[in-house]
């Protein structure tokens, strides 16, 4: 075998491994300027002041009562002790809130057998989403258990104030 083709393919593996490492260790230090950038942004409004520099977390959901498809009141103890997933959109939105139910669907689906994982669907137009159309909206959708997906609404919704700059009321 051409002993000058190894020795090129050496110092060729050997550049290689030196620059790879030039460029990945200084990647694996931990300086300010490096913890500040890996910050998780917090999106939506938070209200309280971050415990500590890391706090990216939310605030804690508001105490709620809402009503579900099947007419039954939920509250924040119905989800105690859960992992939930929650989302809001209205039964008559013809853009994006098919997308995210059916995205939210496929998510169930995965999880549907766990009962540790529940599922929060909250309408953003009470005046229109009423009980009977909430469980034709699940039904629709192919939910039969109401016990894992809330379809849900309130006379009102206070922690939504209208108008929001970024989502309309609808129409």
């Amino acid at each position: 075998m051409n002993t000058s083709f190894l020795r090129a393919a050496g110092q060729l593996l050997l550049a290689g491994v030196l620059f790879s490492a030039s460029v990945a260790l200084p990647a694996c230090t931990t300086t300010p300027e490096a913890q500040e950038s890996d910050r998780l942004s917090v999106f939506g409004i938070k209200h309280a002041a971050p415990r500590t520099p890391a706090d990216t977390l939310p605030d804690p959901v508001p105490t709620f009562r809402l009503t579900n498809q099947e007419g039954k009141v939920i509250t924040n103890q119905t989800f105690a002790g859960k992992v939930y997933i929650t989302d809001f959109f209205f039964a008559t939105c013809p853009s994006i809130c098919p997308k995210m139910q059916s995205e939210m669907l496929r998510v169930y689906k995965q999880f549907e057998g766990n009962p540790n994982v529940l599922f929060l669907s909250h309408t953003i137009d009470p005046a229109h989403d009423s009980i009977p159309v909430l469980r034709d909206y699940a039904e629709r959708l192919g939910i039969k258990d109401a016990s894992r997906w809330h379809f849900a609404t309130a006379p009102t919704t206070p922690y939504l104030p209208w108008p929001t700059p970024t989502w309309p009321r609808p129409k």
